[in-house]
């Protein structure tokens, strides 16, 4: 025993450059019971959630999940010279090493840092569900958060986007999907979900929508502007309730009309539908 704690000891030393009484005391207890491993609580909870994508989950999280896990599995190989961690050994320093290894060494922007301390935090709450660890090494944790400058469309460059000829019918399509996100306030993977069923009359009788946002699972009751109004006249005539309303535009057709309709509307700004979002909580909404 007494040689076995002297291996350990030293063995924590190399790892984490100090040891307590307290962190030997349970490395030593849980010597011979093998669970509670970061690295395979965070494959066990991706391939849980693996089928829930499309469904619950959106792709572009599941994908932040697994390029997190990464990030993780990067930083204990080249920093540590680990395949995987127990939960016993995370602490405060151990969250910050991170975020200094993603920063210096990886030279990740502060947005993707997050991704990766977000996905942790994550992990760290099942392992405390799990009783793997009892005390919560985020607590003293403060993330370096992004600034985020929201860009969006003065009420003199919508009226350019609204008024400016466009000959080209794929670019002229995509121009009546950008305003309709502008004026609604949908993101565009939710705008291509429309279907006429989530076109309803609220007691007034003003038609308006009320659809979940796939992002949150959270329901939208969003008023019918006659500009919204009237684009959705040009393509819902004739859809059944299940009908999709709009046509189908990928993320690269969206980015690439955006770009041109920018330039010919002489927006400066990297138009994009995000940014028509942005508009209506903004220029819409306060005008």
């Amino acid at each position: 025993k007494e040689e076995q704690a002297k291996a350990k000891y030293q063995e924590l030393v190399w790892q984490r450059g100090y040891i307590t009484a307290e962190l030997l005391k349970r490395e030593l207890m849980e010597e011979d019971n093998p669970k509670g491993f970061l690295l395979e609580e965070a494959r066990l909870f991706i391939e849980e959630k693996r089928p829930c994508v499309g469904l619950t989950i959106a792709k572009p999280t599941f994908a932040n999940y697994i390029y997190a896990a990464q990030l993780i599995k990067s930083y204990l190989r080249e920093r540590l010279g680990l395949e995987d961690i127990r939960y016993s050994l995370l602490d405060y320093g151990f969250i910050e090493g991170l975020d200094f290894y993603l920063k210096s060494e990886r030279n990740l922007s502060l947005a993707t840092i997050q991704v990766a301390v977000i996905f942790l935090r994550k992990l760290i709450g099942i392992g405390q569900q799990k009783k793997y660890i009892r005390i919560d090494p985020f607590v003293e944790y403060k993330a370096e958060l992004p600034q985020r400058t929201r860009r969006y469309l003065t009420t003199e460059e919508l009226q350019r986007v609204l008024q400016t000829p466009i000959i080209d019918k794929q670019f002229e399509r995509a121009r009546q999907l950008f305003l309709f996100c502008a004026f609604t306030g949908l993101a565009r993977v939710d705008m291509q979900r429309l279907k006429p069923k989530h076109i309803t009359h609220n007691a007034d009788g003003t038609e308006e929508i009320r659809i979940k946002r796939q992002k949150t699972d959270v329901e939208a009751i969003i008023p019918l502007l006659p500009i919204a109004k009237q684009i959705l006249s040009l393509y819902i005539k004739d859809k059944k309730a299940d009908d999709l309303i709009f046509p189908n535009l990928t993320i690269r057709k969206a980015s690439f009309a955006c770009v041109n309709i920018g330039q010919i509307c002489r927006i400066d700004k990297g138009l994009t539908f995000h940014m028509a979002r942005h508009t209506f909580s903004t220029t819409i909404c306060l005008s």
